[in-house]
């Protein structure tokens, strides 16, 4: 028996976990750390879209399986996404201007 694959796209996230009423941003939280944590399991899988990837507009984002950044300008935003230690084996991406 096969399951289905449930993709949960949410664009410009810190609009709910940041930016958005007190409780629209407790129940947002609550109910992307249970998708997080559990979802994966049984075959949801989340895929959130952020400007700024800071631990202050993004508290659960160490519960994302894997980070994808793009375009990234400064080195500050780099360490944002990627784990302590990576920021030296990968080698920095910046672009002149």
């Amino acid at each position: 028996m096969t399951h289905p694959l449930h993709l949960v796209i949410v664009d410009e996230l810190a609009t709910l976990t940041a930016y958005a009423p007190m409780d629209v941003r407790r129940r947002a939280e609550y109910a992307l750390g249970r998708l997080l944590t559990k979802g994966a399991a049984v075959g949801w899988v989340v895929l959130g879209c952020v400007q700024e990837p800071s631990k202050d507009i993004i508290p659960m984002r160490g519960l994302f399986t894997y980070r994808i950044a793009l375009g990234l300008d400064t080195r500050r935003r780099w360490t944002w996404c990627w784990a302590t230690g990576c920021v030296t084996s990968v080698r920095w991406p910046i672009r002149s201007r």
